[in-house]
C-alpha cells in the first residue's frame, strides 16, 4: 500500500472531495448567510472539483513546498484550470452552469474569476504544506496499526458509492433537463 500511488491519490480525491463539500458549505453560511447544498452528487457529501484539484496539485506542486511563493502562483494556475475545466465540461454536458463569476472582477468567461485564483492559491499552500503530510501520516499509520485490507475495502465502498452516487446523478440531471425542455415546449 505504502508504494500504490493508486490507492493514495484514491483516498486523496475521497477526503478532499468531502473537504471541498465541508468548505464550500461553511463558506456558504458566511456568505450568504444560509445552509445550502454544494455537493457534486445527489446524496454523497462530496465536491468533486476539490477532489481533482487536490490530485492535480499533489501530483504537480509537490516539489515546490519549501516555497509558499511558487506554491501560491501555481496553486492559482492548477486550480483556476480544473475549475474553469470543470465548469466548461458541465455546460457541455449537462447544459447547466454550476457557478457564474461574470459579475466578478477579472472573471474568465464567468468560470474562474482573481477573487478565486487568489483563494485556490492559499489553499495550494495549506494543502501542500500542512494538510496533506498530515494526511500521509495518518494513512501510514492506519496501514501500519489498523490494517491494510480494512483500508483498501473502506476505499473501495466509498469509491463503489461514489461512483453509483455518480451514475445516479447524471441520470437525474439528464431526466430533470427533458422535463425542463418538454415544459418549456408546452408553454410556447
Amino acid at each position: 500500500m505504502k508504494k500504490s500511488i493508486f490507492w493514495k491519490f484514491l483516498i486523496y480525491f475521497i477526503i478532499y472531495s468531502i473537504v471541498g463539500f465541508l468548505l464550500e458549505t461553511i463558506y456558504a453560511i458566511f456568505t450568504k448567510g444560509m445552509l445550502e447544498s454544494r455537493q457534486s452528487f445527489l446524496y454523497g457529501p462530496f465536491c468533486i472539483v476539490y477532489g481533482i484539484a487536490a490530485i492535480v496539485m499533489i501530483a504537480t506542486l509537490s516539489r515546490y513546498k519549501k516555497s509558499n511563493v511558487k506554491l501560491f502562483f501555481y496553486g492559482i494556475i492548477v486550480g483556476c484550470t480544473v475549475e474553469y475545466l470543470a465548469s466548461y465540461v458541465g455546460e457541455l454536458m449537462f447544459h447547466v452552469k454550476w457557478w457564474d463569476y461574470s459579475n466578478d472582477f477579472l472573471n474568465i468567461h464567468g468560470r474562474t474569476c482573481l477573487y478565486y485564483a487568489v483563494l485556490w492559491g492559499v489553499l495550494s499552500i495549506i494543502l501542500i504544506r500542512y494538510v496533506n503530510p498530515a494526511l500521509d501520516r495518518a494513512i501510514n499509520f492506519v496501514i501500519d496499526k489498523v490494517s491494510n485490507i480494512l483500508l483498501k475495502s473502506a476505499i473501495s465502498l466509498i469509491t463503489i458509492f461514489m461512483t453509483f452516487d455518480g451514475l445516479i446523478t447524471c441520470y437525474a440531471l439528464d431526466n430533470f433537463l427533458v422535463r425542463v425542455a418538454k415544459d418549456r415546449k408546452s408553454v410556447v
